[in-house]
């Protein structure tokens, strides 16, 4: 079935003069990722095999949303051409918390130091490599997570369009040595209480009004 996908991902490519992006969910080992390149290899293959246009090349990446691929990260940043990491699966699982039970939402909290740090791994395997990090989920859309992951060394935010104005105003009014402090202080924090107090002691300028903490329903 992927190889399926992949084949009609790099024909809708040549089709539409792009250079598709393709990612691959909850990878938790190497060999995941081998498994994934050799199947679009084999896939774009079969493509040339039959004389079929596609693609010149598909950019490859990987969801870091499992504990196992964000220690791994400088192992598996040669392999792919981006991480985009999946905040609110990768708080679960850090936490051992079901996100889906009503009863831990407010315990289940990504901006827990054990998460940022996680991501903060993350990060630093992509740099020996100089892939770009991304994350989607809630965490990116809340202007206290925003400030943080951008502090951590994030490259790109993937949120609701909604919530991108108030978060692009916040990051705005704030300095990159001031968020790197931020970062550093949500890393050596004990709870995400005390990162959350600091980032709204960073992000309290906003003016009022441009933003609502997550879970207000903006």
């Amino acid at each position: 079935m992927i190889r399926t996908q992949v084949r009609a991902i790099a024909r809708a490519g040549a089709a539409a003069g792009a250079t598709p992006h393709l990612m691959a969910p909850m990878v938790s080992t190497f060999e995941d990722v081998t498994m994934l390149r050799e199947i679009v290899a084999d896939a774009l293959a079969s493509l040339d095999a039959e004389g079929a246009a596609r693609a010149a090349r598909l950019v490859v990446g990987i969801m870091i949303e499992v504990p196992s691929a964000a220690l791994c990260a400088p192992e598996l940043a040669p392999e792919v051409d981006f991480f985009s990491v999946g905040s609110n699966d990768l708080t679960q699982y850090i936490l051992a918390m079901d996100r889906t039970n009503a009863r831990l939402a407010a315990a289940a909290d990504a901006l827990h130091p054990a998460v940022l740090r996680a991501i903060r791994a993350t990060v630093e395997g992509a740099d020996t490599r100089g892939i770009p990090v991304a994350v989607c989920g809630e965490l990116a859309a809340d202007p206290l997570g925003a400030a943080v992951l951008v502090g951590l060394g994030v490259d790109e935010l993937s949120m609701d369009a909604g919530a991108l104005d108030g978060v692009r105003l916040m990051l705005s009014r704030i300095t990159s040595m001031e968020l790197r402090e931020l970062a550093g202080v949500a890393l050596r924090a004990r709870s995400a209480g005390q990162v959350r107090a600091a980032a709204t002691a960073v992000v309290g300028g906003a003016p009022a009004g441009t933003w609502a903490p997550a879970g207000t329903g903006a």
